[in-house]
This record gives structure tokens, C-alpha cells and sequence, in this order.
């Protein structure tokens, strides 16, 4: 028995990418064929066949699986392609990313997904079609968490290499493969793009998890690594990467923004040297640098905050190290911050923490307050259980009476006053614009406001049918 699945990317401009996925006993032997109302589609083969999982060793459970990533130019602005292989074919429906915001009156949507348990999923596909239904969405972005490799806490995951994989696979096949996954559904909303982050690999990743036996040894750390990026690679692999790792960065824009999305787990350090790859952030700095020559509004799309402060040596070993912790985040800090004070507002973008947010942080050396630094944070879309945490905070509410939702999310931090980042030069007044709580999907649109960029938020609670609507800021140049 054979399947084939297939996922459209962001692409540049005129072409469409697609990501497609074949269930079989043997590998193929052509790329698949695509066409458009009959016509085929010459295609561009941006990654080979490759097995989902980086190999397949004998002795595996599952049906084996390959990957390749697509492109072909656009016949419209929004296609049906037919994907064709052997005796196989699926249909997708297709959106190329536009090269520029529209004109004054429109906007460019774009939808924020993170963290993304499917056991606990209480409508999240619904909460999408919803949202689009009066927004249509033009981008999504997967900001990390969308598997749980290491989830459920008490699960004792085999040694053996073989069914170890197969384990892990499994849960990646569970969450994007069947028809009627919201996985599956929200990718078919427009073109994709995924960044990792620790769950694509396990809590706090590369580092050793205490509560996950399979992390204890370096051998076996290293083993479920590799195993990480490869199935990452193989299921959301939506771009290339190098050297057999998933994408490092990708600058995708859209006239006049800019978005720079830098996978800030896969290229971690043991040592905690750097977060980014060198490749990554040079590239970083480059990109910076060069917004205020392109006259383009910088988002920066990472899958921690920059914002977090530094975990301390407890937190870092029990939880999770921030991006602070990393030896390279000055820089990082630095390439916004020049930015921030001397082209234009930036906008930051990011899941990861369980709640949701708005914030504006402004250079307390700008005295007249023009220049500013935005974030929006959206996550969780499927809170995952914390192991005994959740079970006291629901038996608290249920023996209170509490009529409460959302008994195990917790609030959205107010940010302090006066905030330092290293390697910026002075601190930041902040200002918490919104706080969300819940599982929950964020639609940013994007639309022209005079020389300005006007971003509206719009949250999604996860099983509710309603929508918050954030109060509307505006990215300037200076």
C-alpha cells in the first residue's frame, strides 16, 4: 500500500513549492509529476528523495517513507496542482506568497501556530477555519513545538535504535499525516513555514532532560539528535537546509516587509556558545543591515523570545535554557538594536511559553519615545500536560467551584518597566499592550497605513466562538 501527501511552502516570488511525502514499501524512483488544469508543470527538484527519518534500517515497523521538496512557477496566484506519482495523485490547493502588501485597503494575513500537542487538542482546525473564513490566510508560520517527541512524561521510550525511531516516528505520522489532522488542515490554508524548537527533539534540547532517561548518556543524546533533525527534515522540512540539517534561516519578502525566520534550536551548542549557526548570523546581521537601504520593515521570527530573561543554573538544567543563555545573543540583540534606533520599528515574532502577548519596548535613551521594538507571542495551540503541576491546578478548580477555562494555562507576564538586553546599548521602557491565556491561533494582518506598515492581531481561543481583537500599531521608519 502506498500514500502520498503534499504541503505547500513559502516560496520566492512567481513559484510555488511544494513538500511531498510517500508512504511505500521501496523508494521512488522519479520525482512526481505536477500539472494545472491539465498542463503540465516543469518541475524543480530543490531536495532529492530522502527517507523521513534519515534511513531505514531493516527491521523497522513502519512502512517506510520519503520526502522531497518542489518547485514549479506559479500559474496563478492560487492554483490547484495535481501531484502525480506512479499510480498515486493527490490534489493541493496552492498560494503563491505575494511579492508586495496591497494596495491601501487590503491586508496580508498571516497565521502564528506553536505548540501543538494532538492529545489535547480542543479545536484548533476549527479556530483556523474560523479565522479564515473572514480573514483568507496568506502565510502560516509553525514558530516550533509542533510534535511532542518526549511527550507523555512517564512514556519509557525504547534504547534499541530501531524502535526508538519507529517510537518517535510514529508520533510525527499521528500529528501530520492523517486526512483530518489539524496539522494537516492548517497547512492547507496557505504556504508553510516551521521552525523547530526543543520539542521537535526533546526539553531543552541538545542539553540532558533529567526527567527523560534516553538523554542521560551523550551517546544516546546524540542519537535522538540526529534523529530530530532528520524527521524534522522529512515532515516540515519546508526549505533546505545544509549538511543534512534543517533550514538554518530563511529571508522571505513581502514588499515593504521583511521577514528573517532563524531556527534558534537545531544548530545549538552543548557548551552554550551560540544558538544560531555562523552561516545564520552573519546572514542575520547582513539582513539588518541592509533594511534601511531597502527602505523594508525587519520581522524577525524566532521560536524562543528574545525577550526572555537568562535562566538561571536551575531552570537552564530543569526547564529550558532561554536564548540569553547562549553565547551569540549580543549579537543578535545588537543587529535589532541598530535597527531599531536608526532605520525603523521591528517586529518580533514567537510561541514557545504558553500564553500569549503584545508588547512595545522602546530605547529609554529615545526621549521622544518614536522609535519602537514590537512583539507578539502566541502560544500554546494544544497546551501539553506538565506532569503533576496540571493535575493540582485542576483539582484546585474543580474543588473551588471555578468556572475558569483555562485552569492550567497561566497568565501572561506584565514585562518590567525598564528591561537590559545584552548587547543592546541602552535598556528599554516597555509597555504590555495585550495579554492572551488559553490555547490559542493568532492572525496578524498586515496592510499600508501612509509610509507606515499597520498591524492588527487578532486572537483565536482554542474551543471558543470568539475572537480578541488587539488594538492596531503601526511599524515606522524613522
Amino acid at each position: 500500500m502506498t500514500r502520498l501527501f503534499a504541503t505547500t511552502a513559502a516560496s520566492p516570488p512567481g513559484t510555488l513549492r511544494l513538500l511531498v511525502t510517500r508512504l511505500a514499501p521501496s523508494a521512488p524512483r522519479a520525482a512526481p509529476a505536477l500539472s494545472h488544469g491539465g498542463q503540465a508543470l516543469p518541475v524543480a527538484v530543490k531536495r532529492p528523495w530522502t527517507p523521513l527519518r534519515g534511513a531505514v534500517p531493516p527491521g523497522t515497523k513502519l512502512t517506510p517513507g520519503w520526502s522531497t521538496l518542489l518547485e514549479v512557477p506559479a500559474p496563478a496566484p492560487t492554483a490547484r496542482l495535481r501531484v502525480a506519482l506512479d499510480a498515486d495523485a493527490v490534489e493541493v490547493h496552492a498560494k503563491a506568497v505575494p511579492a508586495a502588501l496591497p494596495a491601501a485597503g487590503d491586508s496580508f494575513n498571516v497565521l502564528l501556530v506553536s505548540c501543538y500537542h494532538r492529545d489535547e487538542d480542543r479545536g484548533v482546525a476549527a479556530a483556523a477555519r474560523d479565522l479564515a473564513r473572514e480573514d483568507p490566510v496568506h502565510l502560516v508560520l509553525h514558530l516550533g513545538d509542533q510534535v511532542y517527541l518526549d511527550l507523555p512524561t512517564t512514556e519509557q521510550l525504547p534504547k534499541d535504535p530501531v524502535a526508538l525511531a519507529d517510537a518517535l516516528e510514529a508520533k510525527y505520522r499521528d500529528t501530520f499525516l492523517p486526512d483530518d489532522a489539524a496539522s494537516a488542515q492548517l497547512r492547507s490554508l496557505g504556504p508553510n513555514v516551521a521552525l523547530p524548537d526543543d520539542h521537535e527533539y526533546w526539553n531543552n534540547a541538545p542539553h540532558v532532560s533529567y526527567f527523560l532517561e534516553n538523554t542521560w548518556r551523550a551517546a544516546d543524546r546524540a542519537r535522538w539528535w540526529r534523529l530530530g533533525h532528520d524527521l524534522f527534515t522529512g515532515y516540515q522540512g519546508l526549505a533546505e537546509g545544509e549538511g543534512g540539517l534543517p533550514m538554518a534561516h530563511l529571508q522571505l519578502d513581502v514588499e515593504p516587509l521583511s521577514f528573517f525566520f532563524a531556527n534558534t534550536r537545531s544548530h545549538r551548542q552543548a557548551d552554550r556558545s551560540a544558538c544560531l549557526s555562523p552561516p545564520t548570523l552573519s546572514a542575520l546581521t547582513a539582513w539588518a543591515q541592509g533594511l534601511r537601504a531597502r527602505r523594508h520593515f525587519g520581522v524577525l521570527v524566532t521560536g524562543q523570545s528574545l525577550l526572555d530573561p537568562k535562566a538561571d543554573a536551575l531552570e537552564g538544567r530543569v526547564a529550558d535554557y532561554a536564548l540569553p543563555n547562549y553565547g551569540d545573543f549580543p549579537q543578535m540583540a545588537s543587529a535589532i538594536d541598530e535597527v531599531v534606533r536608526s532605520a525603523a520599528d521591528v517586529l518580533l515574532l514567537t510561541g514557545d511559553v504558553h500564553w500569549g502577548r503584545v508588547a512595545r519596548l522602546s530605547p529609554s535613551s529615545d526621549v521622544r519615545g518614536a522609535a519602537s521594538l514590537y512583539e507578539v507571542i502566541c502560544s500554546p495551540a494544544a497546551l501539553c500536560t506538565t506532569l503533576g503541576a496540571d493535575t493540582l491546578k485542576q483539582l484546585a478548580a474543580a474543588v473551588s467551584g471555578s468556572a475558569d477555562p483555562w485552569p492550567r494555562h497561566a497568565h501572561a507576564p506584565v514585562l518590567e518597566r525598564l528591561v537590559r538586553l545584552d548587547g543592546t546599548k541602552t535598556p528599554w521602557w516597555t509597555e504590555t499592550l495585550h495579554r492572551q491565556r488559553g490555547d490559542m491561533l493568532c492572525l496578524l494582518r498586515f496592510s499600508r497605513r501612509g509610509d507606515g506598515v499597520e498591524v492588527r492581531p487578532r486572537f483565536a481561543p482554542v474551543g471558543h466562538p470568539r475572537v480578541d481583537d488587539v488594538a492596531p500599531f503601526t511599524l515606522r521608519r524613522r
